[in-house]
């Protein structure tokens, strides 16, 4: 099996969806427990760093309360992570959500274009603007995608996991003070931010074997990159592995503090990610047997040259790379390329090749999305598609005749490309949609330059 892993900038819902009281914070620090082994679905999992008390009174001042109105019959309390967030899942004999559907898209989608986009088929609420939010990454499985779904719906939302064209994986019911913000997933694993007020947390497993195997209560929701090795929490840089969840592996280099790390990929068992500091931009690169080391770099006090916006599939990695001196007001590059290489874990390894041009403002603010020969990125003019065998490209930009604006890639196929785009009403608010487009209608495409 090929797994696809993309780290992107998240999907934010309106404040209203992620806005909460602090319902159930307190303070005080109880020492972690034993790690739950992998795949223990009846062990609540790993939890590090967490309010004594919180876990101590959850059981008594939670989980004995009633369903508030609004949560699917036979859904039951999830207390994984905490009791008092409401979560609810589906029991055996719960009413399962109904999976992702697609139609046509909006008659002012672009002329040509073979477009789906993604349908409302439950009961949203009329007053919610944007009544679903996909969140990345998507996770690919040969030409199975997996997305990270969240639903407004009667007395709360829901979070799903689910294939575009399949079953839901996983399904969480939010009715409590806690919001969730889906921050990681592969083909096996997933993680959750969760958000109750100013503070939050993570939590974190295998889709095959929920309730969670990691949990995570700090001061502020978490965002984390997930692979085959773990869960890596981005602000730390702190890889939390599923066999010992409780003992995490920093893979920060001591030779990279004043470096913001960003923008991290797994593949496999590899893990790629950025390090920049004002002009100065560099890959890195960990595994378990190599530990951390630069990947891709010029040096740490170089800034004519630099490189941003790393993925793959691994297959191919795509990145883009600045050239001809750094303007240290702006942190643009006079020159900006895209280019390619056959998969390496190692420096040596590597096979640059040039592609074509790219728009010099945004090099390591939008990674790429890579499958099937085929790589795409969000630009300040819209969504860029590559063809890797000879840089061809199409730049899905924003057309004035039409209120269709391309935004973000979602994921990729051999014959698709998946997409939020910004279709603008008369009122001038607009509304989110997800598509996913043919790419053999997207025309013909631009040669290199």
């Amino acid at each position: 099996m090929r797994y696809r892993w993309v780290s992107l900038a998240l999907l934010l819902a309106p404040a209203a969806a992620f806005a909460a009281a602090d319902g159930c914070s307190s303070a005080g620090t109880a020492e972690p427990p034993e790690a739950s082994a992998p795949n223990a679905a009846s062990e609540a999992g790993a939890r590090l760093d967490a309010p004594a008390d919180r876990i101590d009174a959850d059981a008594a001042s939670c989980t004995g309360t009633p369903p508030p109105a609004g949560v699917p019959g036979g859904w039951v309390l999830w207390p994984g992570y905490d009791s008092c967030c409401g979560f609810y899942v589906p029991s055996p004999n719960g009413s399962p959500p109904p999976p992702i559907a697609w139609g046509a898209c909006d008659p002012v989608a672009p002329a040509g274009l073979v477009c789906q986009q993604m349908q409302v088929n439950w009961t949203a609420p009329t007053n919610e603007q944007w009544p679903l939010v996909v969140a990345a990454p998507a996770a690919q499985e040969t030409d199975t995608v997996t997305l990270a779904v969240s639903r407004a719906v009667g007395g709360g939302w829901e979070s799903l996991i689910a294939d575009t064209d399949g079953p839901v994986r996983l399904a969480i019911f939010q009715a409590g003070a806690c919001r969730l913000q889906p921050s990681g997933m592969d083909g096996s694993w997933y993680a959750f931010g969760v958000h109750l007020g100013a503070s939050g947390g993570a939590f974190s497993g295998a889709l095959t074997s929920f309730p969670t195997q990691l949990a995570i209560n700090s001061q502020m929701p978490m965002a984390l990159t997930i692979g085959q090795p773990g869960a890596l929490d981005l602000k730390t840089m702190l890889l939390h592995s599923w066999d010992s969840p409780a003992t995490p592996i920093s893979v920060h280099a001591a030779a990279d503090t004043g470096f913001l790390e960003n923008f991290a990929v797994f593949s496999g068992s590899t893990l790629f990610w950025n390090a920049s500091r004002a002009c100065v931009s560099k890959f890195k690169v960990w595994t378990s047997a190599g530990g951390t080391a630069d990947f891709l770099s010029f040096g740490d006090t170089n800034s004519t040259e630099g490189v941003g916006d790393i993925g793959t599939d691994g297959t191919d990695i795509v990145w883009t790379y600045g050239s001809g001196g750094c303007d240290p007001q702006t942190l643009l590059y006079n020159t900006v390329s895209i280019m390619t290489s056959p998969f390496s874990t190692t420096a040596s390894g590597l096979q640059p090749r040039r592609l074509r041009s790219e728009i010099p403002n945004g090099l390591g603010v939008s990674p790429f999305v890579v499958d099937c020969g085929y790589a795409a990125r969000q630009t300040s003019q819209g969504i860029r598609l590559v063809r890797l065998s000879d840089g061809v490209s199409w730049l899905l930009a924003a057309d004035p005749s039409t209120p269709w604006e391309w935004e973000i890639p979602i994921a990729l196929t051999c014959t698709e490309l998946f997409a939020q785009v910004l279709v603008h009403n008369d009122g001038g608010l607009g509304s989110t949609q997800y598509t996913r487009v043919r790419l053999d209608s997207l025309g013909p495409g631009t040669p290199p330059d």
